[in-house]
C-alpha cells in the first residue's frame, strides 16, 4: 500500500453473461488433414465481424507477430461464442491457430495448439489479467501474454472503468497504465485512483496503443469485479 490514507479492499469477481469469459479462448477440435472446427469464446459485448477480428494459422507452437502466418481468415460471426469449420491442407506437423482482435497478428490474444503429435503442455492459451492487491487508491495487476509476444512493442496497456464496461470507446478510463517492457508476464500498478467500496469496476487489457486503436476495440482480456471492504 503506497498511500497511508488508502484503505484495503477486496475485489470480488462479477458473474458474466452465460457463454462469455473475461478473456479470449480459441479451440481447434476434430482435426483432419483437410479441416478443423474452430470455437471462440470471448468478452461480453465482443463484435468480431465489425471489429475486423481474425484467426491466423501458423507453423509451430510459438508464433510471434514478426512471423508470417500460413493463412489469415476473417471471423464472420458478430457475437461470441461461435464455432465454424476451417479448411486447410494440413500436413503431419505442429501448427497453432491464433485469435486477433484486429486484422493484424500484432493483436494476437489467444492460441490453440493443433498437432498431429502428442499435445504440448504448459504453454499459456490466452492473454490474462489478475488482481493481486487493491486499495481505495491503487490496483496491482498481474498480466500474461502469449509466448513470443512483445507487449511493449505492441503498445499494450490496461485501463480501468467504473461499472461493467463493454463499450470502452464510449468513455475514457478513470485510470490506465502502459505495459513497460516486452516480458510475457509481469506486474503493474494503477496509481492515484479513487475506488469506492460497493461499486463495480472493469479492467481491460488492450493489445494496441491508443493512437492505433482510438475506438478501443482491441481488448484481449478483462477483469470485472465488485470492490468491497476487506
Amino acid at each position: 500500500m503506497n498511500d497511508d490514507k488508502a484503505q484495503q479492499l477486496v475485489a470480488t469477481p462479477v458473474d458474466l453473461p452465460e457463454g462469455t469469459l473475461p478473456c479470449f479462448r480459441i479451440a481447434a477440435t476434430h482435426p483432419s488433414q483437410g479441416e478443423v472446427f474452430v470455437t471462440i469464446h470471448g468478452l461480453p459485448g465482443s463484435r468480431p465481424a465489425s471489429n475486423r477480428n481474425t484467426i491466423s494459422l501458423w507453423l509451430g507452437s510459438s508464433p510471434t507477430p514478426d512471423d508470417k502466418p500460413l493463412d489469415t481468415t476473417a471471423v464472420q460471426a458478430e457475437s461470441l461464442p461461435t464455432t465454424f469449420p476451417y479448411n486447410y491442407d494440413f500436413g503431419l506437423l505442429d501448427y497453432s491457430i491464433t485469435y486477433q482482435v484486429s486484422d493484424g497478428p500484432e493483436t494476437m490474444c489467444a492460441i490453440a495448439y493443433l498437432s498431429f503429435f502428442p499435445k504440448i503442455a504448459g504453454f499459456p492459451e490466452g492473454v490474462s489479467i489478475t488482481i493481486r492487491d487493491i486499495t481505495t487508491a491503487m490496483i496491482e495487476i498481474q498480466y500474461a501474454v502469449l509466448p513470443g509476444y512483445s507487449p511493449l512493442t505492441g503498445g499494450n496497456w490496461i485501463g480501468l472503468w467504473s461499472g461493467i464496461q463493454t463499450n470502452p470507446g464510449a468513455v475514457d478510463p478513470i485510470g490506465s497504465v502502459v505495459i513497460p517492457d516486452n516480458q510475457t508476464e509481469g506486474i503493474v500498478q494503477l496509481q492515484n485512483l479513487k475506488i469506492y467500496s460497493g461499486l463495480q469496476y472493469t479492467l481491460l487489457y488492450f493489445m494496441a496503443a491508443p493512437k492505433d486503436d482510438p475506438k478501443r476495440t482491441t481488448s484481449g482480456a478483462a477483469a470485472y469485479f465488485l470492490a468491497e471492504n476487506a
